[in-house]
């Protein structure tokens, strides 16, 4: 999957869009793509990552989602999830992981849920 980063505004929060396929292959092929583009520290910020152009999940893209999750977490910092399409969030669902991760329905419900404590 690719990531790209959106236009910065006048808050805190880090906006990406995710395109492509979520899978092991591409995953391994060019390593965790949110420290690519943002560096190691980004966890300790709030992002938002616009998922409505990713195509499909794998199991490889599952335990990515579940480790950024985790990395976020543990630097204080939150990752939230929007725009999910049917097929990716069907996935997550039958695994029932969506109560587990920060997923909104759309940007400014994303942005809400990150600015929450």
């Amino acid at each position: 999957m690719e990531l790209k980063l959106l236009p910065l505004e006048q808050d805190t929060l880090l906006r990406l869009q995710g395109v492509g396929e979520l899978s092991w292959l591409h995953l391994s092929d060019t390593g965790d793509p949110l420290e690519n583009l943002l560096g190691p520290q980004c966890y300790g910020r709030k992002v938002l990552l616009n998922m409505e152009q990713v195509q499909t999940i794998d199991t490889g893209g599952v335990c990515w989602l579940l480790r950024l999750d985790k990395r976020f977490r543990s630097a204080a910092g939150k990752l939230v999830l929007y725009r999910m399409p049917p097929l990716v969030r069907d996935v997550l669902e039958v695994l029932h992981l969506t109560p587990l991760l920060c997923i909104a329905e759309d940007e400014p419900s994303a942005r809400a849920l990150a600015s929450a404590g």
